[in-house]
């Protein structure tokens, strides 16, 4: 079974598969430790990378390569170079989330996200997209999670084109996202597999996107989990 501890003091975790590593125990000495004192790793969750050293990161992907579970929080430092890093040492992952980052390129994103072919569920809260045909490209991956909370770049002007590669997502998060109700009648023509949505701080839905989505929830096999 998967186990969880915290990183603060000097303790046997060698046959620890995750690690939720919170903010005031993260360094660069920490994560020195955890290549040698964590050699199954698979998922690992941080709540900040501020205080690592980019070396040192780079060090501890290239040294785990069975990660199969990484998530960055606040990382507005993350670079493109542990991008290239991820996708050329850990390509057994299958759950990403890379929260507020604000340095990482759109294109060195896509070919991260390209490399790993056993990806299902992203999370890019907060991204700073510069370019649309980014998030288009994004929607094409075989995801069945993902989550744009607060992607201003993500317009009703672009979301029926980006829902009609979205079949199969399961779970959907658009909280404080750019969409009004086409985008909702986007996803209840597209969408049709779909058992969580959230779209809460969207306020440009009115009682008719709300009722598009309504539709979908009587006419679904899964509408007894769908969540709005």
């Amino acid at each position: 079974e998967i186990s969880a501890c915290l990183v603060g003091s000097e303790m046997c975790i060698r046959d620890r598969h995750t690690l939720h590593i919170p903010q005031y125990t993260l360094n660069s000495y920490t994560i020195q430790n955890m290549i040698f004192l964590c050699p199954l790793l698979q998922s690992l969750h941080i709540n900040t990378i501020v205080h690592i050293s980019e070396s040192i990161l780079q060090e501890f992907l290239q040294n785990h390569p069975m990660l199969e579970d990484l998530r960055f929080n606040n990382t507005g430092q993350l670079s493109n170079i542990i991008i290239h890093t991820i996708h050329s040492y850990c390509k057994n992952i299958h759950t990403l989330y890379i929260s507020q980052c604000t340095t990482t390129t759109d294109q060195s994103l896509l070919t991260l996200l390209y490399k790993l072919s056993h990806l299902r569920n992203l999370d890019l809260t907060g991204y700073g997209f510069t370019n649309q045909e980014t998030i288009i490209e994004i929607a094409k991956l075989p995801l069945t999670t993902l989550r744009l909370k607060q992607c201003s770049r993500l317009s009703y002007k672009i979301f029926p084109k980006f829902c009609q590669y979205l079949t199969k997502i399961l779970i959907l998060s658009l909280e404080d996202c750019n969409i009004n109700d086409i985008g909702l009648y986007a996803i209840s023509t597209y969408c049709l597999q779909l058992q969580h949505l959230n779209i809460a701080y969207c306020y440009e839905i009115s009682d008719l996107g709300i009722i598009s989505i309504a539709c979908l929830l009587y006419t679904s096999d899964a509408a007894d989990d769908m969540q709005c």
